[in-house]
């Protein structure tokens, strides 16, 4: 891919090399990082998209959500049942 970018960039009279390329996450794989060599230009790719980390972030504010609500039920129940410790 990087080879076919820099002719398209010859053959519209552009000579410079290509310094950095970015990618999204649709090309993150070990096969293409392993194709990478030091003298390629750095590559900046996502790892992950942007759904599916938001996604990773839910589950933890549902369980706040819910250790909220089961110490506010324990507290009433206790409250109810035991006048004292509450």
């Amino acid at each position: 891919m990087t080879e076919e970018a820099q002719q398209e960039l010859k053959a519209a009279g552009i000579e410079e090399e290509i310094k950095s390329e970015l990618a999204d996450a649709g090309y993150w794989s070990e096969g293409n990082v392993a194709k990478s060599s030091p003298a390629a230009p750095e590559f900046l790719i996502a790892t992950t998209k942007d759904w599916k980390q938001r996604k990773a972030m839910r589950p933890t504010q549902q369980l706040a959500i819910l250790i909220y609500y089961l110490s506010t039920v324990f507290y009433f129940h206790f409250s109810l049942y035991m006048p004292c410790l509450a």
